[in-house]
């Protein structure tokens, strides 16, 4: 398990910008959370391909299939905890390695400290 404190701005209203992907500092992701809580990610921002350790991203809307080892099902949304009165991010995304095409696959749950 990784410990990260990400960085996260907001672009518009619902369009978002996390800096230091998974420990990359270098890797930027934009995902959007629509007015029901779901979160998605644009396959291109700004004109450009979005991607992850130098490769295009997926998701499990795109690619099911290659998330095989990440809960799809239960994943990419905002909910507010009660119980501990925390604002969560619950996110899964992937990318295909650069090195033998194998897919990545992250979940992560964020937890909004500011």
């Amino acid at each position: 398990m990784w410990f990260d404190t990400y960085q996260i701005e907001k672009i518009n209203k619902n369009t978002y910008k996390m800096i230091g992907f998974c420990k990359w500092i270098d890797n930027v992701l934009y995902f959007q959370i629509d007015e029901s809580g779901n979160i998605s990610y644009p396959v291109q921002w700004d004109g450009l391909d979005q991607i992850l350790n130098y490769s295009p991203i997926f998701t499990c809307a795109s690619n099911p299939t290659d998330m095989s080892n990440v809960e799809c099902g239960n994943s990419n949304f905002v909910a507010f905890d009660e119980n501990y009165g925390k604002l969560l991010l619950t996110m899964t995304i992937g990318y295909y390695s650069i090195f033998d095409s194998e897919p990545r696959e992250f979940y992560q749950i964020l937890e909004k400290i500011n």
